[in-house]
């Protein structure tokens, strides 16, 4: 499986409630994505798991998926900002609703 299956992979089990299941597939989504240098699979996986934690109640455990996050927008906006712009928009979402700065 690539990277992008186990990501479509995580959706669904989050939509039908296996958050536990879903973080698990997530995880392994963003190392898949690091490995196969895939930008698009690894922001929506980070911003998809950081919004899951800021969902459950665990936002510690958002911010620095988030910052990864952004931070990969200085690298790849040009090529995959058409792609990427609501993953960009809803990290900056989210860590403005935790009072976190944001750079950008």
């Amino acid at each position: 499986m690539s990277a992008r299956d186990e990501f479509r992979k995580a959706l669904i089990l989050l939509d039908h409630g296996k958050l536990g299941c879903g973080e698990d597939v997530l995880k392994k989504a963003i190392e898949m994505a690091k490995q196969e240098s895939d930008p698009v699979s690894l922001v929506q996986a980070l911003v998809c798991l950081g919004d899951l934690f800021c969902e459950t109640g665990c936002p510690a455990k958002a911010r620095p998926l988030l910052a990864e996050a952004l931070d990969e927008q200085q690298s790849c906006e040009a090529q995959y900002d058409d792609l990427l712009a609501e993953e960009f928009g809803r990290a900056r979402q989210l860590c403005g609703e935790q009072g976190w700065a944001v750079s950008r």
